[in-house]
């Protein structure tokens, strides 16, 4: 009920396009900064496809963590060149774990402006309701990375895939889809599966460069010399739930 009369204020107010009137309105919901936020407003009243939805948009960021930050980082993603935020409106959903995640986290918003044509496979082709157990992270990655090219654009591949899927497991986490334990669990298994494609594209060319490097074995004579990764940080995620 408070969210539907808070809409109705709002709606009442960007109707009759009385921009000055809606600062005290802004600092009731919880605006702390109502210059940047009016201005904010004003830019997505522009856009035709935006402007039916901005109530219930403010009415979500008064109710999320930060506001300021959320209004923000919605404008900042719905003015990206080729953004598909405005197909979304529609989907209370979304709208719901965008806008916290715009509240929550700068870098989601950062990721999002910069590629945001992840939130058509987000939320149109059903990323956000995939789990990914290890061996789904390492097929998805091998099949995102194929063909690699050159070191270069295996690094531009993996970072792009690392982005994706943080996005995809981190908005699962604020929209309360996914338990800490499985987030925890599936961050681990992306880094291993980044760090196994890596290591083992650089393996293979450096030994196709140089051969296998040999090491001397007492019993058998010469033996090819094995590969170490040592995983610290979200990797070991495994040994501290054993």
């Amino acid at each position: 009920m408070r969210m539907m009369n808070l809409q109705a204020r709002i709606g009442s107010a960007l109707k009759s396009k009385q921009w000055k009137g809606l600062g005290p309105l802004l600092k009731e919901i919880g605006f702390a900064d109502r210059k940047r936020a009016l201005i904010t407003l004003q830019s997505l009243h522009q856009q035709k496809e935006l402007k039916r939805a901005l109530p219930r948009l403010l009415s979500l960021c008064a109710e999320s963590p930060d506001p300021d930050r959320a209004l923000d980082g919605f404008e900042s993603v719905a003015s990206a060149p080729g953004s598909v935020l405005s197909s979304l409106l529609p989907d209370e959903r979304a709208l719901g774990i965008l806008v916290t995640a715009f509240a929550l986290s700068p870098y989601f918003t950062t990721l999002l402006v910069r590629d945001p044509q992840i939130l058509r496979w987000l939320f149109c082709e059903g990323g956000i309701n995939t789990h990914r157990e290890e061996a789904d992270h390492r097929a998805a990655l091998q099949a995102f990375a194929e063909p690699i090219q050159d070191l270069g654009d295996l690094w531009s591949k993996l970072r792009r895939f690392k982005q994706r899927e943080i996005l995809r497991i981190g908005l699962r986490d604020l929209g309360g889809t996914a338990p800490f334990p499985e987030v925890a669990q599936e961050l681990s298994d992306l880094a291993s599966a980044c760090l196994e494609l890596a290591y083992r594209y650089c393996y293979t060319t450096l030994c196709a460069e140089y051969g296998r490097p040999p090491v001397p074995d007492a019993r058998q004579g010469v033996e090819p010399c094995g590969f170490v990764v040592l995983g610290m940080g979200l990797l070991v995620v495994n040994h501290l739930q054993a």
